[in-house]
Formats: structure tokens, C-alpha cells, sequence
């Protein structure tokens, strides 16, 4: 987006994890009730918003999760592999069958 004033207000922006730069160089955000302010900007200056963190925070949460369902599926299965340890829920359960 090229810029056409010297400040930049962005309505509901996202903070932290998104990056904001302008003419190569990294912005501070400030904020103004609910918005965004990106500025001072040099005129013309072209702003790119950089999503590396996010993408990162997006990729450990998917490790994690199928770390998680790994674990689960080999407690599982070997719960099931011993005979007599698992009584279960069923009604032979509390019948004692």
C-alpha cells in the first residue's frame, strides 16, 4: 500500500505478532482508542505488513498438536494391547464379567 499522508491509521489492526514497515524500515506502532497509527511516514512510502510470527506461532501450535495425538494413539494402543488391565465402561464392566 502506498502511503499518501504522513501518519496511517488502521481501524482493529493487529499488534504483537505482525510487523509493519515503511520505505525498508521498521515501524512503531501507536495506538489511538481502537486504531492503529502507523507514522511519521516519508512521502510515498510504501507499507508491507510482515506475518513471520504468526506463521511461526501457526506452525509450533500444529507441531504440537499432532505431538499430542501421537502420544494419545500409542497410549491407546498400548492400553488395549494388555489383557486383564482394562476393565472398561460398559455394563460387562460393572457387572464384573
Amino acid at each position: 500500500m502506498q502511503a499518501t499522508a504522513p501518519v496511517v491509521r488502521v481501524r482493529n489492526a493487529p499488534v504483537g505478532l505482525v510487523d509493519y514497515q515503511a520505505a525498508g524500515a521498521r515501524l512503531a506502532p501507536a495506538a489511538c482508542g481502537e486504531d492503529l497509527v502507523l507514522g511519521p511516514l516519508p512521502p510515498g512510502a510504501r507499507l508491507v505488513v510482515s506475518e513471520a510470527g504468526l506463521d511461526w506461532l501457526l506452525a509450533v501450535r500444529g507441531l504440537g498438536f499432532m505431538a499430542a495425538a501421537a502420544l494419545l494413539i500409542l497410549w491407546a494402543t498400548r492400553a488395549s494391547a494388555r489383557p486383564g488391565r482394562y476393565q472398561g465402561w460398559g455394563r460387562d464392566a460393572r457387572e464384573g464379567r
